[in-house]
């Protein structure tokens, strides 16, 4: 008699398995999240920023910047810098061709900063690279200056010497199409910008 008791009923055995299977599905996907956070930690800034864009080469000459390190670019390099955020159809559009440019002109470096959620919360260090951008920027409909993305400024000797954003606002225009009419004037103007950006030594000042 006390044997028969000792032996789990039928439904306390379906919790049981039911419990087994819970816990081995869980353990399992935290398992495969470490591993997946591991791999991103290894990727180099070409490949999480081919990864988020798609769009983009996987050789591409991105390097990720945070706000604050952007905002001394501005000041102490020479620097092209792109601002943009992963979700925006307009930026990805934008990276593919700048990106091109960028290696024809012989730029290895475009530093990339994501002004997504500074912008988004309003953050103290978003304030100063508004405040510092601001003769460059757009203003809102509450007639706040804004950074809208895809925006690109080319820096030499610590100072701005050209931007471009000429397709931040069109939001209601088809990306492809937009550039079918309009990229190689895009194109134009952003070698003109390269060009102006470049370091010149004695032996290609003429060129300069």
């Amino acid at each position: 008699m006390l044997f028969k008791e000792t032996i789990p009923k039928p439904n306390q055995i379906k919790i049981i398995i039911s419990f087994v299977i819970v816990a081995t599905i869980v353990t399992a996907f935290i398992i495969f999240k470490k591993d997946i956070y591991k791999v991103n930690e290894n990727l180099t800034d070409a490949e999480k920023f081919y990864k988020e864009y798609e769009i983009v080469p996987v050789d591409n000459v991105y390097k990720y910047v945070t706000i604050k390190e952007a905002y001394e670019l501005f000041s102490s390099e020479n620097a092209v810098i792109f601002i943009g955020f992963k979700d925006c159809l307009w930026c990805k559009r934008y990276a593919k061709t700048l990106d091109m440019l960028a290696k024809e002109k012989g730029v290895d470096k475009v530093y990339y900063l994501d002004i997504y959620n500074d912008r988004k919360t309003n953050s103290k260090e978003y304030n100063n690279l508004v405040e510092l951008l601001q003769e460059y920027l757009s203003e809102d409909k509450d007639n706040n200056k804004r950074i809208y993305a895809p925006d690109v400024y080319f820096v030499k000797s610590g100072k701005i010497i050209g931007h471009n954003n000429d397709t931040s606002k069109e939001e209601g225009t088809d990306v492809e199409e937009y550039y079918y009419l309009n990229e190689t004037s895009l194109i134009d103007a952003l070698n003109e910008l390269f060009d102006k950006t470049k370091v010149c030594n004695d032996e290609d000042s003429k060129a300069c």
